[in-house]
């Protein structure tokens, strides 16, 4: 973790940057489309969904209802196929 002072502090605040390494495997959370956290809570967060569509194409919606397991994305307001 690197700790630095903001740009625009006034009053001495702090901010945490941080960079994972991992000599091993990251194992992400895994859920189905209808367990997939509310979008608005989870921005830029991303996880494994287990029954996606049929057909899922880059950037395109998250719909369930297939046996396809993928990466998905969340950017804030949407969850999408990464």
């Amino acid at each position: 973790i690197d700790v630095c002072t903001t740009d625009n502090s006034t009053s001495g605040d702090l901010k945490l940057r941080s960079l994972i390494s991992s000599g091993g495997t990251i194992t992400l959370s895994n859920y189905t489309v209808a367990t997939l956290p509310t979008a608005a809570s989870n921005a830029h967060a991303i996880v494994a969904v287990t029954d996606g569509n049929a057909s899922p194409t880059y950037r395109g919606a998250v719909t369930g209802g297939g046996s396809t397991k993928g990466v998905a994305y969340c950017d804030g307001s949407s969850w999408m196929w990464h």
